[in-house]
């Protein structure tokens, strides 16, 4: 499934457009090796105080991004291939992992340092 932003700017630009990722390749799983890179993001953000809507309008918002960028400039890609649907959709949840561990973990520091007070 094409952008529809992302090919008219392509075709705007001449670029070519990037095939989607097929069986075996990376992007193509739910989950591949970007998956902990995600979780890695999510959780930096989770530590930096990010709420759950703006980290994933961020997430979404780059893959969202990432599609565009592939096609106009695949070159700074390591592996320029279209994500499939399931590796965004796992990209994302692999980002909410990563904030939800973070999230826990201040969570429960600030329960462990209020009980020592009592």
């Amino acid at each position: 499934m094409r952008c529809g932003l992302a090919t008219a700017i392509a075709q705007r630009l001449g670029s070519a457009h990037q095939r989607t990722a097929r069986p075996g390749e990376i992007n193509y799983a739910f989950v591949d090796p970007y998956s902990l890179a995600h979780a890695a993001v999510g959780l930096l953000l989770g530590l930096l105080g990010i709420r759950l809507v703006p980290l994933l309008a961020i997430a979404v918002g780059w893959e969202v991004a990432e599609h565009v960028l592939k096609d106009l400039i695949p070159s700074v890609f390591p592996h320029p291939t279209q994500d499939t649907l399931a590796n965004s959709t796992g990209d994302v949840l692999s980002a909410l992992i990563g904030w939800a561990i973070a999230h826990r973990a201040a969570g429960s520091g600030a329960h462990r340092h209020s009980s020592r007070e009592a």
